[in-house]
């Protein structure tokens, strides 16, 4: 653990987080597409193993860096042994350790005070950008149809399994129809 990555112990803040993240993201580990709808964004699926890799953390820290200069953690898993909400710098670094840290247990990334954008970081092979437009597209570092085609070759994989596909396509599906862009 490093001080990029901090456990947080107020125990108030962890309420008022939690119940921010249940608004957000619901039973099956998914954002709510009413949610979605809601606050008008676009939502992006991003392929990768243990949340982030060096490209990722860098266009995200970029994104991030024009809203917040650090983001919590929060736990939407109901694991015991998993720590409620980290307080994560965002930076490359900061990013980077808390994939380190959090890379098997699913995570949403979210602002301090704000509704500007969360991060779902799944144990799926992939993580979920959710915000503006222009906030989805820096921090994917493409536009939302190259996005979505980027994720829809990886969904389509012939090496993954069958059910795997269908899984990815269905998330592609529900996520494609949330999303406020008129570009999808």
């Amino acid at each position: 653990m490093t001080d990029a990555v901090m456990p947080l112990n107020d125990s108030a803040l962890i309420s008022l987080l939690r119940r921010r993240a249940e608004a957000l993201v619901n039973e099956d580990d998914a954002f709510r597409v009413e949610a979605i709808h809601e606050r008008g964004w676009a939502v992006v699926p991003v392929e990768s193993a243990l949340h982030f890799d060096q490209d990722d953390a860098t266009r995200l820290a970029t994104a991030i860096g024009h809203i917040a200069e650090e983001v919590y953690a929060v736990a939407v898993e109901g694991l015991h042994d998993v720590q409620a909400v980290y307080r994560v710098r965002a930076t490359r670094e900061g990013l980077l350790s808390f994939s380190a840290e959090c890379g098997l247990f699913t995570y949403l990334l979210i602002p301090s005070e704000s509704d500007r954008f969360a991060v779902l970081c799944s144990v799926a092979d992939y993580y979920l950008v959710a915000g503006s437009e222009e906030f989805v597209e820096e921090a994917n570092g493409a536009d939302i149809i190259t996005a979505y085609s980027s994720f829809e070759k990886f969904a389509t994989d012939r090496a993954l399994p069958a059910e795997k596909q269908a899984s990815l396509k269905r998330l592609i599906s529900m996520y494609r129809a949330a999303t406020s862009t008129s570009e999808t």
